[in-house]
């Protein structure tokens, strides 16, 4: 069972000891379905990201045979590699390449979702001191909310959780003073405005 009163660290999908479900409290999505669709990934785009130049530079390395993985030279486009297990090599040297990691964090009260370095507010990166890879929070909890996020090196997976695009939905539980009555349920149906615009 996942402990939301601590961090987890997730290096790999084996990492990830959760039932293939949604994940209660937090954002409502099959994370487990998400990490494993990104466990394999296209050798170009690997070498691309380790910065052996674009895409299509990296296609060419490959079709010259430039590249081997696991001990076995590859020269077909769209091989599909795992990039944390797999042994990869350009013309014999390894490749160097950022591991991503992946972090479940109980973010607390007070804490701002921003990586900006002036901020002079609590930010929820500064309770992963130790991390020595630059990491971000995957959309964000405002400041007065707490609960489950997501923190990353990977931007690829970063958008694809949080962009409106692919309809990843998220549930918040809201506490109020009082009782709520309907019309201000409907109220807050149609929409309310806030600092950045309207928000329904």
């Amino acid at each position: 069972m996942l402990n939301l009163n601590s961090q987890v660290t997730i290096e790999s999908i084996n990492d990830l000891n959760l039932p293939d479900c949604f994940i209660p409290g937090g954002w409502q999505f099959n994370i487990l379905h998400l990490l494993r669709k990104k466990t394999m990934e296209r050798l170009h785009k690997i070498l691309a990201q380790a910065g052996l130049g674009s895409r299509r530079k990296c296609e060419t390395l490959i079709s010259s045979g430039h590249i081997s993985v696991d001990g076995k030279r590859v020269t077909k486009m769209g091989q599909l590699v795992d990039p944390i297990k797999s042994k990869i090599l350009c013309d014999g040297v390894p490749l160097k390449r950022q591991k991503k990691i992946y972090y479940l964090l109980n973010k607390p009260k007070g804490y701002v979702c921003t990586n900006a370095k002036n901020s002079e507010q609590l930010r929820t990166i500064d309770l992963l001191k130790h991390i020595e890879q630059r990491i971000y929070t995957v959309g964000r909890l405002d400041k007065d909310s707490e609960g489950l996020i997501i923190l990353t090196n990977d931007g690829e997976l970063a958008n694809l959780l949080s962009h409106p695009r692919y309809g990843i939905e998220k549930t918040y539980r809201v506490e109020v003073r009082g009782r709520i009555t309907n019309d201000a349920i409907r109220s807050l149906k149609r929409g309310i405005w806030i600092s950045a615009g309207k928000a329904s």
